[in-house]
């Protein structure tokens, strides 16, 4: 017989399709294979409904992948040719035309590694990573730290500064030259200008600078709840602005505390209508907030600012320069007492109140008023203090800044000073403000005496400490003088 027939020795040995097979090994008595023989029918039963799907959505998978793929290597060829791009610049002049805004929101670091493995897709070989310069690790390139350079190169975008004492170059943006409004950096500055900045940011291959200047201290440790402060408008939004006091931060004012409540301050919708950019203010500081970090402003008077004393305050724990709240709590012709919540108050001697240039201390002095001082000495247990600002009731001397050094006035000799004389003068705004006439600037043929009369000119104006100068002689700076 044939190996077909079932009688020949290698029957069993003959090729039959799988499922015969399976029927045949079962119904002699296999279980398993039975339960094999239904798993492969559900089997076949899935990739032939998925291979039916596969077949009708083929065409429409392909395309969306096809345009993922065309996407992707667009995406990747434009980032390595902007990378490209970047380094040629790098190279060429030290500096970047990536404006700084966008360099402060860039993490260099991915951004390289995104780089680097598009490259190796391509084929292309890795560039060597960056070197740290060595002036980064001795710290000259420290965040806020002045600087000093010569212009090389004026761009569009901004200027290229050599830094002295290094072989180092930094890139100040347009937006950093000054505050305000830049059209083009060749307004300000020309090719081989000295200048003087401050390092913004530090990033490998890239040193963003600043032509304005900044400022060193801490808004929490370097400044109390009720001290004087000037300052420069940065920013300004509909609900308040940004002003840099010198500190590492900038310092809020809400438009709210733009003016006294008297004065219609509740109505005041947007601070863009009293305040821009670059306008120079004095004020107070109103709160501060340890846990953001956030100072507060006021403009509108220095009774909105409270002054915190401290409490449990040692005098020996007390350091020379240490600023702190104070409340005065007498007065006497040599000074003033004041409480800082030590064991022992503090006093003020007369001569550190505006520099002695005063008339009476009790005009300027009152009991109960709140101010800021500093710590002069400590001796024996005693506490000798100085004013960090000048007293609120010191009239202002700002319109003696426009009067000429040649004009003459009519002055009243109101008291003797230990280096002068204190003459009353009449302001510009009608205020009547107490001048020091020193001894030196009076002629020597002259005898000036209390009570008297006299013609005086300016000499010296400081509107910080509101202090005035004058003098009887004739102006030699003054031409055919």
């Amino acid at each position: 017989p044939t190996p077909s027939h079932p009688h020949h020795p290698t029957h069993h040995l003959v090729a039959r399709p799988v499922g015969q097979a399976l029927k045949m090994e079962a119904s002699a008595g296999s279980p398993s294979l039975g339960r094999q023989s239904r798993g492969m029918k559900r089997s076949r039963g899935f990739w032939r409904r998925f291979s039916k799907i596969a077949a009708q959505a083929s065409p429409i998978f392909l395309v969306f992948a096809g345009a993922a793929t065309v996407f992707r290597q667009a995406f990747v060829a434009s980032k390595v040719t902007d990378f490209s791009r970047f380094q040629s610049r790098q190279g060429q002049d030290g500096s970047s035309n990536v404006p700084r805004a966008a360099m402060d929101f860039l993490d260099l670091g991915d951004e390289l590694t995104a780089m680097a493995e598009a490259k190796s897709r391509r084929g292309i070989p890795p560039a060597p990573p960056p070197q740290q310069p060595k002036a980064a690790k001795s710290g000259l390139f420290k965040e806020r730290k002045g600087l000093e350079g010569i212009v090389r190169a004026i761009k569009e975008s901004g200027v290229v500064v050599a830094i002295d004492k290094s072989k180092h170059t930094g890139f100040v943006h347009v937006s950093e030259l000054k505050d305000g409004y830049v059209r083009h950096p060749a307004e300000l500055v020309e090719v081989g200008d000295k200048v003087k900045v401050w390092v913004l940011k530090h990033d490998p291959g890239f040193l963003s600078l600043t032509m304005k200047k900044m400022g060193n201290k801490d808004l929490m440790s370097d400044f109390i709840v009720g001290q004087a402060v000037e300052g420069v408008v940065k920013a300004v939004v509909v609900h308040g602005a940004y002003v840099n006091i010198g500190a590492t931060r900038d310092a809020y004012l809400f438009r709210g505390n733009i003016k006294d409540a008297a004065d219609g301050a509740h109505l005041i919708r947007d601070a863009r209508e009293y305040l821009q950019a670059g306008d120079k203010v004095k004020g107070w500081v109103m709160s501060k907030n340890e846990a953001t970090g956030q100072m507060q402003l006021t403009l509108a008077s220095p009774k909105q600012a409270t002054v915190q004393i401290q409490k449990g305050l040692k005098l020996s724990e007390l350091e020379i320069g240490q600023e702190m709240g104070g409340k005065i709590t007498g007065v006497r012709d040599y000074g003033c007492f004041v409480k800082v919540g030590a064991e022992a108050d503090g006093l003020i001697h007369i001569r550190s109140v505006s520099k002695g240039l005063i008339k009476d201390i009790r005009d300027v002095m009152k009991i109960g008023d709140q101010l800021v001082v500093k710590v002069k000495s400590i001796n024996a247990g005693k506490l000798e203090l100085e004013m960090v600002n000048p007293p609120e009731r010191l009239p202002a001397v700002d319109g003696f800044k426009d009067i000429d050094k040649s004009t003459w006035m009519d002055g009243y000799v109101s008291g003797q000073a230990p280096i002068g004389f204190y003459v009353d003068v009449d302001a510009p705004d009608g205020s009547v403000v107490t001048g020091l006439l020193g001894r030196s600037d009076v002629p020597v043929t002259t005898v000036v005496q209390v009570d008297q009369e006299v013609k005086v000119r300016v000499k010296e104006v400081d509107t910080a400490e509101k202090r005035l100068w004058l003098s009887m002689q004739e102006d030699k700076s003054a031409p055919g003088v």
